[in-house]
């Protein structure tokens, strides 16, 4: 599953990672926010379409549960890219996200149907631009 995540990613291919998810398909964030799956699909593609290089990707799934007919996966997701902004800039960007994704079959390909992110961060240009977590602070 993640390996061709990973592929489309690297190619920039907003349609295909738009492909493995569900219609009812939802990612909410730490600060409660969420997205259905088309403001999904459309915030991939305006990512890929901004991108030009993919310097290195990475979605490591750390543990599988089955849940019943579901799938639960921890994944990491990291990248890091050559983008260019509204004013045609370049940057470099390092985005590092943490996810509880569930996955279920439907029509006998296997579905994304939810993305719970669990803590996002994004570095551009040495900068840190984004930093949210649904975990607690630790104590030091």
């Amino acid at each position: 599953m993640y390996g061709r995540l990973e592929q489309a990613f690297r190619a920039r291919d907003g349609r295909a990672l738009a492909a493995v998810c569900a219609d009812t398909y939802q990612v909410v964030f730490p600060n409660g926010g969420k997205m259905d799956r088309d403001r999904t699909a459309a915030a991939y593609y305006r990512q890929m379409s901004a991108m030009q290089e993919v310097h290195k990707v990475r979605m490591q799934p750390e543990q599988f549960v089955e849940q019943g007919k579901e799938v639960i996966a921890v994944v990491t997701n990291s990248f890091t890219a050559r983008t260019l902004d509204a004013q045609h800039l370049p940057h470099e960007i390092n985005s590092v996200v943490h996810t509880r994704d569930t996955w279920a079959k439907q029509d006998g390909a296997w579905r994304l149907i939810r993305s719970d992110v669990r803590q996002q961060s994004l570095v551009q240009d040495g900068k840190t631009v984004l930093f949210q977590t649904a975990e607690p602070a630790k104590p030091h």
